[in-house]
């Protein structure tokens, strides 16, 4: 997953929650125990910048669709985008 702050001044991606949801509508579980290389959500970005790292989800046994989505900030307007 790549992070990249597109607002003014800097951030940091603690502000950016990311989500997967199956066929089922449902959230999946982010609990994979300790995974290589995750996004470092302290580190500062600045305009333009970007983080990168690993993130991990419990999908369901039939597999299925896979939708991510990502949340930024806690009472701004978005400013940071994920892609896989």
């Amino acid at each position: 997953m790549i992070y990249t702050f597109n607002g003014d001044g800097s951030d940091s991606a603690f502000t950016v929650s990311t989500y997967a949801v199956a066929d089922s509508n449902v959230q999946l579980s982010s609990d994979c125990g300790v995974i290589s290389s995750p996004i470092d959500d302290f580190v500062d970005v600045f305009a333009g910048g970007s983080v990168a790292g690993t993130m991990c989800f419990v999908v369901p046994s039939d597999g299925g669709t896979l939708t991510l989505y990502s949340r930024a900030g806690f009472d701004a307007g978005p400013v940071m985008f994920g892609t896989v």
